[in-house]
C-alpha cells in the first residue's frame, strides 16, 4: 500500500485494519490471469468476427497484446515483472472498459450504431472482467491479497 495511505484513517478503513486476509497467492494470481485471458479472447473474437473499422481493429489488437504480456509478466517468479505485469493487466483493462463506455456514449467514426448499444454481449463481458480485475488489483494493492510472487512468503 502506498505509504501516504499506510499511516492514515482511510488506508486503515480500506484495508479493514488488515483484519482480512487472504492467503493464496497463487490462486490469486491465477483468477487474474483468467480474466485477463477472457478479455484477450473477447476483443480476439471481436477482431475476428465484427466488421469493425481499421482503426478500431487495431486497437482491439493492441489490447489482446497487452493482456497477454500483462499475463506473462504476473507468472514470472520475480517480484518486479510481475508487479509491472499488474500494473499493465490494470492499465489494459482501464483501457478496454473506458473504451467500451466512451463508445456507447459517443458516436466513433464509421460506427454511428454504438451510442446505447448496451446489449451487446461482448462489450459487457469486458466490462465484467475488466472490472473484477481492478477490484482484485485494488485488494492486493490494499494488502487484502497476496499474489504471486508475494513478499510475506505465505503459500497456498
Amino acid at each position: 500500500m502506498a505509504s501516504p495511505l499506510r499511516h492514515s484513517t482511510v488506508g486503515r478503513y480500506l484495508s479493514v485494519y488488515r483484519y482480512v486476509e487472504i492467503n493464496l497467492p497463487k490462486t490469486t494470481t491465477a483468477v487474474a490471469d483468467t480474466l485477463l485471458l477472457g478479455n484477450a479472447a473477447v476483443h480476439l473474437y471481436l477482431v475476428i468476427s465484427a466488421a469493425f473499422p481499421t482503426y478500431v481493429a487495431a486497437c482491439l489488437l493492441l489490447l489482446v497484446l497487452g493482456f497477454l504480456t500483462a499475463v506473462v509478466l504476473t507468472v514470472v517468479p520475480d517480484r518486479r515483472p510481475a508487479r509491472r505485469g499488474w500494473l499493465l493487466g490494470a492499465a489494459t483493462s482501464v483501457l478496454a472498459g473506458g473504451g467500451y463506455l466512451l463508445s456507447r456514449f459517443v458516436a466513433l467514426p464509421g460506427m454511428p450504431y454504438t451510442p446505447s448499444w448496451w446489449d451487446f454481449p461482448p462489450g459487457s463481458l469486458v466490462a465484467g472482467c475488466a472490472a473484477l480485475y481492478l477490484v482484485l488489483y485494488a485488494s492486493v494493492l490494499l494488502g487484502m491479497n497476496t499474489a504471486f510472487p508475494d513478499t510475506t512468503r505465505w503459500r497456498d
